[in-house]
């Protein structure tokens, strides 16, 4: 069948289908370019704006170049099938082009360049990586239209109208496709792979389908330059249009996505959903202006109107805004907080976002292809729509810049939201007079009057209440902070909104975007919040690692109390805090004297910027850098826990450098965590891994060498001293309680998860974050690894080293020393019931000591042994947790309390014996043995009970370096025991460490056997 003009309808609905492919790859290419380019220009607002800015000039010239050769060329659809060739091998061979030039930039060009030009540098190089591309892109929608007008110059409107909804709506599926499943899937590189095979696939089509050349439409004015005066002015209030309502739209997108992520969240996802949104309104704009632009009588004066529409329906969303936060709280109370529930509020959150986007955007979506049909109409000729194109970019640049830089920071968000209403309701008025379309002089003003009272009327009616902006409901599950909350400092910055208020308790917190950073208790003499010994440890260990901190970098700035701790000592000469929002540091100032040092000690200094940013530019040297950035869940923070940056922090370390790296263990999976601390061990020599209270690790590493051994000297210093003993810290000893992890633990945590390593191409914590985050997932078997089944880490070596320790009673909860203290409280109970520390013990302790202790009188007779023999092992494992083997023996192997000799129940004797055998630095393969005989001769132990003596056993396997044995002993618990997640991980943790063990260098003992070698 042909169509009217005798082109083949398959062939142009295979086009308008190309077409929505080409969309698909090109918002592939957006979404991963500035990826691609934050890594080489930070993630500042200057650098966003750099990426945005170079990807829309670039598409601005290449439509505007297109514009020049369209007359020229004879075959457009033929060409437009070049461009996609020439983009599939663009976008293939990206990767590898960046691997490349970036290399060679960091490596060799920046460190021979002064600071001053290292920043030109590297924008000039980020722009040269993508601008050939970007200019290619930026020709496809001209040359394509162009090409399909010729075949239907008869309905030019349905044609423009029409692609423009296919390219868009295919640009909406292609951010949700990248995201959400081809870098999951296949990381950057894969997904830049993906959008050039669609490119490649596009031009194979378009050059098969062997569409004949038809000959470029007939222009009123002269190509070459005749133009009447009328012509000229229709032209340049159509260029200035476009260039406006460019602006503006974007103005809208940058307000939206800011307003969003405080009732949203500021993750990937969201923002990914966000941008979809605000597509698909432009796509279905384009869809309804699709079969009515050829029926317009004046389509000038519909764009008119269509801007006034515009600017009210952006007004709108300022009130409706306001419920958003009330049905995000509803949607969190009502959805269930697992895998299936995060699915289900994805949902919600896009519904969110076409509620407060689509309405504006749908208009805005009309505004390109009524302009574009308009001056094709009045004989521009086909060169226009790329004209109209550029024009609508360099707008949509100018609104970027606007908005990031000035608008927002000036006015915040209410009002940005409302200013780019005004200019899109004036542009309308202008565009309407202009064209003589308002002949009625009242009937104007009436409109106008009308419009200037929704403007009043809007912003008299939409609060935005500060408790709301700042209540983080997406966290909070709260749409509003407490009545009686006092709101000090809200602003709108250049890269996200910073709130700080004091609260009822007398605690102060600041917030990035409704999430809150750190809290603080304004009174120095009121008890420490949970942040503040995250913050002050930070500074600490920095202190305490290394014996000469001269100089020190802080990433992240939070509080300010890290900055404030590193000043307390006299130690350090330099101390540089690189922070990205000015707007942080500027509120971080309330907390007052709590982190005064931080602001007026002059070895302090602020510097606004993105960390990569600021070390690619500079060869300075640091002897600490204190890395303690926001969650990285939250968008663009992950790469700071990457392979890739990991790689690129011990070029900026002086000799003996040392990295302090605070990172999550909440709201993230053991998987996850294990994923950073993959991307830190491949590129750290030694490290160690402290916890401030349960879920809050720092991380000493060094890139070079081992660890030098911690020095209590810092504590001399008085300050320092003074915010130490506020957490509960006076000597060395009680910093080394707090440690749980060595590089040896952790690589055994990495072998029973496997996770990918975290890295820039293949970010996985970015994808998981906000999953987890919203499930509330915590990272339990690797926070909580010392309590591992049968206290496995101290009986193969990597308990604590100390038996001093001078506070057991901090301040604020630190589970590793408190589990420090009911260990010994539970030992000296054994031994001596008259000695109990009842403060240390829980009732459970109490009540299962007293059975014991009475049980024993009796030696056991008459109870049922399996129930003696889980109390035995608990107690066993929660005792012996955070003690030495020394410290435990009193109880475990003297075992006083006893006296039974003989008359011990079979499987109780067993039980006691391997306890025993277990605190004995020697007898590996008889605890072996002995753990075996307990496994195979407890018929119904519970299977909590089972791996402690599975955890036993691997102790003995390890020490009479039997890696066969371990192997299958974990073999045998996986198949036999019905363990939770956290205790398996933990267990499988334990197997790998002995199986580690055993393969060093040692004597064996003799063979025996173990209930995994019978299985």
């Amino acid at each position: 069948m042909q169509s009217e003009n005798g082109a083949p309808r398959l062939a142009l609905m295979a086009m308008l289908v190309l077409f929505v492919l080409s969309g698909v790859s090109g918002l592939i290419y957006q979404s991963i370019w500035s990826q691609y380019l934050g890594l080489i220009l930070g993630h500042a607002a200057y650098a966003q704006s750099l990426v945005l800015a170079t990807f829309m000039g670039g598409m601005a010239l290449g439509a505007w170049w297109a514009g020049r050769l369209l007359h020229r060329v004879g075959s457009l659809l033929r060409l437009y099938g070049l461009l996609e060739a020439a983009i599939g091998l663009f976008g293939i061979g990206f990767h590898a082009i960046y691997g490349w030039v970036s290399v060679w930039l960091f490596d060799h060009w920046l460190p021979s360049l002064p600071a001053g030009l290292s920043d030109a540098v590297r924008y000039c190089t980020a722009i040269g990586l993508i601008l050939p591309q970007t200019v290619l892109l930026g020709m496809t929608f001209p040359v394509m239209c162009a090409g399909l007008i010729r075949w239907h110059p008869a309905t030019s409107g349905r044609v423009i109208g029409g692609l423009y909804f296919f390219n868009s709506i295919g640009a909406a599926g292609g951010a949700l496709l990248a995201t959400f499943a081809l870098v999951p899937a296949a990381g950057l590189p894969g997904a830049m792979t993906f959008a050039g095979a669609l490119n490649l696939l596009i031009a194979a089509v378009v050059i098969l389908l062997r569409v004949p050349a038809r000959a470029p439409m007939r222009a009123v004015l002269d190509e070459h330059g005749a133009i009447t005066e009328s012509q000229r002015r229709v032209l340049l209030v159509g260029l200035v249009a476009a260039a406006i309502t460019g602006a503006s739209s974007f103005m809208y997108e940058i307000g939206w996505v800011r307003m969003l992520s405080l009732t949203l969240g500021s993750s990937l996802h969201a923002f990914e959903l966000m941008l979809a949104a605000f597509i698909g309104g432009l796509a279905f704009g384009g869809l309804y202006i699709r079969g009515r632009l050829d029926h317009l009588r004046n389509p000038l004066s519909c764009f008119g109107w269509v801007q006034v529409l515009m600017g009210l329906c952006a007004l709108a969303t300022l009130p409706l805004y306001d419920h958003a936060f009330g049905f995000v709280e509803w949607m969190l109370a009502a959805l269930a907080r697992s895998s299936n529930g995060y699915t289900l509020y994805n949902l919600a959150t896009a519904l969110v976002a076409i509620a407060i986007m689509v309405p504006a955007a749908f208009f805005a979506g009309m505004t390109l292809p009524t302009i574009t049909f308009a001056l094709l109409q009045r004989g521009v000729g086909e060169r226009v729509i790329g004209w109209v194109y550029a024009a609508n970019t360099l707008g949509a640049i100018l609104g970027v810049l606007l908005m990031v830089h000035w608008v927002l920071p000036g006015l915040g968000l209410k009002l940005a939201v409302t200013l780019a209403a005004a200019i899109d309701i004036a542009l309308g008025f202008y565009v309407l007079r202009s064209i003589g379309e308002v002949a009625a002089p009242r009937a104007q003003l009436t409109a106008m009057a009308a419009c200037v009272l929704a403007v009043a009327v809007v912003l008299s009616i939409s609060p935005f209440d500060p408790r709301r902006l700042a209540s983080g409901v997406y966290r909070s599950g709260k749409s509003q902070l407490d009545a009686k909350t006092e709101i000090r400092y809200l602003r709108d910055g250049k890269t996200a909104s910073i709130a700080f208020w004091r609260n009822r308790n007398g605690t102060a917190s600041i917030a990035t975007n409704g999430k809150v950073d750190a809290s603080l208790a304004l009174d120095p003499k009121a008890p420490p919040t949970l942040d503040e010994p995250t913050m002050i440890m930070a500074g600490l260990l920095g202190l305490a690692y290394h014996p000469r901190p001269e100089r020190v970098a802080n990433i992240g700035f939070g509080s300010g109390l890290t900055t404030h701790t590193m000043a307390s000592s006299p130690r350090p000469k330099e101390i540089v805090t690189i922070e990205i929002e000015p707007a942080m540091i500027e509120a971080a100032r309330l907390f007052g004297d709590r982190v005064q040092r931080a602001y007026d000690d002059p070895r302090s200094r602020f510097v606004y910027d993105d960390a990569r940013a600021y070390f690619a530019g500079r060869r300075s040297d640091f002897d600490l850098i204190v890395s303690e950035p926001s969650n990285p869940w939250v968008n663009g923070v992950a790469k700071l826990f990457s392979l890739e940056f990991y790689e690129f922090l011990p070029r900026h370390l002086a000799e003996g450098g040392l990295l302090i790296q605070w990172v999550q263990a909440y709201e993230i999976s053991d998987r996850t965590l294990h994923s950073i601390l993959a991307a830190l061990d491949a590129r750290f020599a030694d490290y160690a891994i402290y916890t401030s209270n349960n879920f809050d690790l720092i991380i000493v590493a060094s890139p070079r060498g081992p660890l030098p051994s911690l020095r209590g000297e810092f504590l001399k210093d008085p300050g320092t001293q003074e915010l130490a003993a506020r957490i509960g810290i006076r000597t060395g000893e009680d910093l080394i309680a707090r440690r749980v992890a060595s590089r040896r633990l952790v690589r055994a945590m990495l072998a029973a998860s496997g996770p990918i390593a975290n890295s820039d191409f293949f970010p996985t914590v970015a994808h998981q974050g906000p999953r987890e985050r919203y499930a509330n997932t915590s990272a339990e078997a690797s926070a909580l690894i010392y309590l591992a089944p049968g206290a496995a880490l101290t009986l193969l070596g990597e308990g604590i080293a100390t038996t001093e320790l001078s506070t057991l009673d901090p301040p604020t909860l630190n589970q590793p020393v408190h589990t420090r203290r009911r260990g010994l409280a539970l030992v000296q109970a054994l031994a001596d019931p008259t000695q109990e520390d009842l403060h240390a013990l829980s009732i459970g302790d109490r009540a299962d000591l007293a059975f014991l202790h009475e049980a024993a009188r009796r030696c056991f007779r008459g109870e049922v042994e399996n129930d003696v023999i889980v109390k035995l092992s608990n107690l066993f494992r929660v005792s012996m947790s955070r003690l030495t083997l020394e410290e435990g023996r009193r109880a475990w192997v003297d075992q006083g309390w006893i006296d039974c000799e003989g008359r011990l129940p079979e499987g109780v004797a067993a039980a006691l014996a391997t306890f025993r055998l277990a605190l004995v630095d020697q007898g590996g393969a008889e605890l072996l043995a002995s753990a075996a005989a307990v496994i195979q001769g407890a018929a119904r132990l519970s299977p909590g009970s089972l791996s402690d003596f599975y955890a036993l056993a691997m102790a003995g396997a390890s020490r009479a370096r039997r890696r066969d044995e371990v192997e299958a002993l974990q073999s045998a618990y996986h198949k036999a025991l019905p363990l939770g997640q956290r205790e398996l991980l933990q267990l499988d943790i334990a197997a790998n460490l002995a199986a580690s063990l055993a393969s060093e260098e040692g004597d064996r003992d003799p063979p025996t056997d173990a209930p995994g070698k019978n299985e």
